[in-house]
């Protein structure tokens, strides 16, 4: 629950960060430092997803390989 909340409060800071960087452009060399803090961080963070052509090219291998014997 904590993490939700967290999420939500961060999101709605990125969200009043760009509506400044767009409209009112209060200490823009700051905030377009802290833009592209935040786009760093979110790229180096995040995991990749699993991807599911992957899982069923595997099962339909293995599928492939039961029938051909």
């Amino acid at each position: 629950m904590l993490k939700r909340v967290l999420a939500w409060v961060l999101l709605a800071g990125f969200v009043l960060l760009l509506v400044n960087i767009m409209i009112f452009q209060y200490l823009l060399a700051q905030s377009i430092v802290v833009y592209v803090l935040v786009a760093i961080w979110f790229i180096f963070s995040n995991k990749p997803l699993p991807s599911r052509k992957k899982k069923n090219i595997s099962e339909n291998s293995i599928e492939e390989e039961n029938t051909e014997e």
